[in-house]
């Protein structure tokens, strides 16, 4: 049995009967609870001027901590109902199937257990296929070109930027270089690009640039996310082939976002350094 009042319907509502409603149950107040205090986030972000990029930076990083923190209560939700049906209500949360594979596997198994032939586990056995095939690719191509790590020389790219012309990693050899993996749908990539403009314009006088690399598939949501955050470096491209870009799957990049860190000599020097800890290096190598 169900209970609530209609104006308040996502907070209030009562469930009586099996486990299963009251798991799912707690579980949608918790993400209610993470989407009110981004919406508050939104509003102190829409009240403040343009021009005062600390106070923007600051309720920015406020938000990577906010999804970090869901990301987080997500997982425990579904390691404690690892055997129940009421994980399907996870899969809309799954922002990103590749480095979320462990949960999406769980979601399937109980899917499949306890709602077999039904929408709900046709839905998920879809993206878990899609996701499992991506990693048996990207796996393959490691194999077939070797290691990409720390140490190593950074493997050459050469892609189309939104204009149509081809623009190689290389050129910019000399440089230290961000090689930045991100999409327009990605929503901790574009939380994280004002970090990286910040750092950019700090540093672009001091040899530093980003080479940013897409895993769009729409040219036009592509371009648009570039002006929108204003990722005003020159150094954009794509295959726009989503999750089966190509140059994604020389750099074994199975989540985004994902970035290497390359010297001035073309050597990969870091991985996967964001917010404080790449200005960190940064100020490191740069002064």
């Amino acid at each position: 049995m169900i209970n609530g009042s209609f104006n308040n319907w996502a907070r209030d509502y009562q469930v009586s009967g099996t486990g299963h409603s009251t798991a799912i149950r707690s579980y949608l107040l918790m993400r209610q609870n993470f989407t009110d205090k981004i919406t508050v986030l939104k509003s102190e972000l829409a009240a403040i001027p343009k021009s005062d990029k600390a106070k923007q930076d600051a309720i920015n990083e406020k938000g990577m901590a906010i999804q970090e923190e869901f990301v987080a209560a997500r997982n425990a939700f579904v390691k404690e109902n690892d055997d129940t049906p009421a994980l399907y209500i996870v899969l809309q949360d799954i922002y990103d199937p590749i480095s979320d594979i462990e949960q999406l596997k769980a979601i399937g198994k109980a899917t499949n257990k306890y709602l077999p032939n039904s929408m709900f586990s046709e839905q998920v056995n879809a993206v878990l296929s899609q996701a499992e095939q991506q990693i048996a690719y990207t796996e393959q191509m490691n194999s077939a070109q070797g290691a990409v790590g720390i140490g190593k020389p950074a493997p050459d790219l050469n892609f189309a930027t939104p204009e149509g012309k081809m623009l190689s990693l290389s050129s910019l050899k000399g440089k230290v270089i961000l090689l930045d993996f991100w999409a327009s749908w990605c929503k901790p990539c574009r939380m994280e690009n004002p970090n990286v403009v910040k750092l950019y314009n700090e540093y672009k006088d001091k040899g530093f640039t980003v080479y940013s690399v897409s895993l769009d598939n729409n040219k036009a949501q592509w371009i648009n996310a570039i002006q929108a955050d204003g990722l005003i470096w020159p150094n954009h491209v794509s295959d726009l082939g989503g999750w089966n870009s190509v140059p994604a799957a020389i750099y074994s990049v199975n989540s985004i976002p994902q970035t290497y860190l390359i010297d001035a000599d073309g050597t990969i020097i870091a991985k996967d350094l964001r917010g404080q800890d790449l200005a960190n290096k940064l100020k490191e190598i740069l002064g």
